[in-house]
């Protein structure tokens, strides 16, 4: 058979099936991005379509009947929501590899050189320089993020954030 590399920046699919893709022993991994971030880009106009963005009371994916949330408005559901997606990969921390996006777009060799060898794949050289789309200009509410974060996305600390 031949190997095949599937990549996802749908994610939300695959992390409700996390457990069920690595008992097919696939070697997977799992990029992480700081929440307040994540949270800040789930609230733009073209994210409006993702499951993750659908947490308000006139507008609930159907994907989340099941959860119950504590917060009452669309920050704090986000944040309780990247709680929940980055808590089901730091439970399988053991069969995947996690990156940082922070550390891939800083220093992307030595963070891919791992994943590489994992993958016994020869690395490539990135051409251009990767850009950190975290910054606190690009987001209005910024603070308002950081601070729902503060309060229902504990797990952040795992992941040194």
């Amino acid at each position: 058979t031949q190997d095949v590399v599937v990549g996802s920046k749908v994610n939300v699919p695959y992390l409700l099936r996390l457990q069920a893709v690595l008992g097919h022993k696939y070697r997977s991994v799992a990029v992480v991005r700081h929440p307040a971030y994540t949270i800040g880009s789930w609230r733009s106009k073209k994210s409006e379509v993702l499951r993750v963005a659908q947490v308000s009371d006139k507008n609930m994916n159907s994907a989340w009947s099941e959860f119950t949330f504590k917060g009452d408005n669309e920050i704090a559901r986000m944040a309780e929501l990247w709680n929940l997606l980055a808590s089901i990969i730091w439970r399988q921390r053991n069969q995947l590899e996690i990156l940082r996006y922070e550390d891939l777009t800083s220093d992307p060799e030595n963070t891919l050189t791992p994943i590489n060898d994992w993958f016994n794949l020869p690395f490539s050289n990135i051409e251009t320089d990767l850009i950190n789309m975290n910054s606190d200009d690009r987001y209005d509410d910024i603070g308002e993020i950081k601070e729902y974060v503060q309060a229902y996305a504990p797990i952040r600390k795992e992941f040194g954030y």
